[in-house]
């Protein structure tokens, strides 16, 4: 018995060292959140939402300070209230960023830049349409939960606005719409980051929401880098890493010691755990997922249980880690979570909606000529409630556009939906 205990105490000492280190570096971490930074405020309704933001942000009216910081926030830039838009501050904004500065945008901002600037979110790579309807749940990361966000936040978009995008390769995305789409996205850009707020926090907060400041703190002390207990996280998830490790690669023994152990601290642990993607894609079970993920277009949980046999934790501790080295990326579609080879969103969430055969019929009828629903729905043999019900939702993910009086393929849509078509049974079994 004392043998074992013996055993298993040789274990979790890496553990144990671990922690007492993280705890120490916790202790000394320094609370960079809040400074350093500039607010660029236009309005009143800025300075409301700076006052309720707290200490720490330096605020500028209109215009950029000659020096500043390493990082810039501008949230919900009016350019009327400031006598029109500054001349240049896109490109500047950029600049700052090219040089090593953080710049924060929130979607006035970007809404502006691109009337006034639109070359300057051509050459991020942006790709937004703007939208005014409904009422949307923005879901943080567990990296921003950690550094104080709230959860879930309602955001009323019917009066607020927001912006949807497509995804791009390089974007972290830090907290997402409960439709999926990014909410806010980080990128490197030159020697800095931006990041870009697809939705705006000022109106809200002025309305008395009051969890959107505590969102926007918590961004700031995670870009930061400023909260102890990510960097306990990161040590415990090392000395886990490292006690898996000590089993050879072809033993699955390790991981689920692994598994056991970061039970009460999955959430942490796997946010912080980094695994190099080539020692990722080693694992027989891992590679058959990628293999299935580059087959079929996409993966979900259900897919990968039931095409490899395994159970629903283990399945969801491959996809993570999987994640976690960047050879997956995963979003939210149509209440799925899907994963998916990283870059490849567009094809990933396109195949998704091909699954369901009323919408697969639907793309193959509009790739032959555009056509109205009541149109569809004599060609399929649908009512025009199904074939309007799919169209939505075709609509919602940009697949489909109105023409006329009916409606055709989008332009990106017409060169992918043909391939994604060809790859036949296997694919929509």
């Amino acid at each position: 018995m004392y043998t074992a205990m013996g055993r298993v105490g040789a274990r979790l000492q890496p553990v144990a060292v671990a922690l007492a280190a993280a705890l120490a570096a916790a202790a000394a971490a320094p609370a960079l959140a809040g400074q350093g930074a500039v607010f660029l405020a236009s309005d009143r309704g800025d300075l409301l939402f700076l006052e309720e933001l707290g200490a720490g942000f330096t605020p500028a009216k209109c215009v950029l300070p000659d020096t500043v910081p390493g990082y810039v926030y501008v949230l919900d830039y009016n350019a009327p209230s400031c006598g029109g838009w500054p001349r240049g501050l896109g490109e500047r904004l950029l600049e700052l960023a090219e040089k090593g500065a953080t710049v924060v945008l929130g979607y006035n901002t970007l809404r502006a830049i691109s009337v006034y600037e639109p070359g300057v979110l051509a050459r991020v790579g942006l790709v937004a349409k703007d939208e005014g309807s409904g009422v949307h749940a923005i879901h943080a990361s567990l990296g921003l939960q950690l550094h104080g966000a709230p959860a879930s936040i309602v955001y009323k978009t019917w009066k607020y606005r927001r912006f949807r995008v497509l995804p791009q390769a390089g974007w972290r995305v830090l907290a997402r719409f409960s439709d999926g789409d990014p909410a806010i996205v980080a990128m490197h850009y030159g020697r800095g980051r931006l990041v870009l707020l697809f939705f705006n926090p000022v109106w809200p907060t002025i309305d008395g929401e009051k969890g959107f400041t505590r969102l926007v703190r918590a961004l700031h002390s995670y870009l930061a880098g400023g909260l102890g207990t990510a960097l306990a996280a990161a040590a415990v998830a090392a000395a886990l890493s490292a006690a898996a490790a000590q089993s050879s690669s072809s033993s699955s023994r390790g991981e689920r010691m692994l598994r056991h152990l970061m039970r009460p601290w999955a959430a942490v642990a796997v946010l912080a755990h980094r695994i190099r993607g080539a020692d990722a894609a080693k694992h027989p079970v891992r590679a058959k997922i990628l293999e299935l993920a580059e087959r079929r277009g996409y993966v979900t949980l259900g897919m990968v249980v039931r095409e490899l046999g395994l159970k629903r934790t283990p399945a969801l501790w491959h996809l993570t880690l999987l994640v976690d080295a960047g050879l997956l990326e995963t979003r939210r579609v149509l209440n799925t979570q899907i994963y998916y080879r990283r870059g490849r969103a567009v094809e990933a969430v396109l195949a998704f909606l091909l699954e369901a055969e009323p919408r697969r019929r639907i793309a193959e009828a509009l790739l032959q000529s555009p056509a109205s629903i009541s149109q569809l729905a004599r060609a399929l043999g649908m009512s025009k409630s199904t074939v309007k019900h799919h169209i939505d939702v075709l609509r919602v993910h940009n697949v489909v556009e109105e023409a006329g009086y009916g409606y055709r393929l989008s332009d990106w849509a017409l060169r992918l939906v043909p391939r994604l078509l060809a790859r036949g049974g296997e694919a929509y079994a």
